[in-house]
């Protein structure tokens, strides 16, 4: 389940641009997450995710991303800050380059929570502002993992917002 809470402009701002995408993404991690931190890739894909809103441009409706990196992780709680850049590739075969910081804030027992904030840096949508929250949930069978081999995969929603 997605929730996106909006806070409406104040009567004299500038009117707001507004694009909201929803979407289900999986990450997969080598190696696998387990109690004790280290160096692990991993490699998440969003796809299809779908676009509404009075700015949605032509072409825009629906795309997808995949992202790659290799941070520090592990399956205990934290509270982490990292630099992404990941890019979105739009049906039409237009993209839209977006740099984000995010906060990780991983909690035991499953739940993850990525709150990203940052700019559309080049292509469709340059210039505006992005609001993208990931939220996984990895069931218990899975979490065990963290006690052996290592939790490989995680299973999430995506909720991303474009504002000028």
């Amino acid at each position: 389940m997605t929730v996106t809470l909006f806070a409406a402009p104040l009567a004299s701002a500038a009117p707001v641009s507004l694009v909201v995408c929803t979407g289900e993404q999986t990450t997969s991690f080598n190696p696998g997450l387990t109690f004790t931190p280290r160096s692990v890739h991993f490699s998440t894909t969003a796809s299809p995710i779908s676009c509404t809103g009075s700015d949605v441009e032509e072409g825009a409706e629906s795309g997808g991303y995949t992202v790659e990196g290799t941070p520090t992780l592990s399956c205990g709680a934290i509270n982490k800050s990292i630099e992404v850049t990941q890019t979105y590739h739009w049906e039409d075969g237009s993209t839209s380059t977006v740099v984000l910081n995010a906060s990780v804030n991983a909690k035991p027992l499953g739940t993850t929570v990525l709150q990203q904030y940052g700019e559309v840096t080049d292509g469709r949508y340059a210039g505006l502002q992005v609001q993208q929250v990931i939220v996984t949930v990895t069931d218990l069978s899975e979490l065990l993992g963290c006690l052996t081999t290592g939790v490989t995969s995680a299973n999430g929603y995506i909720t991303l917002t474009l504002t000028a």
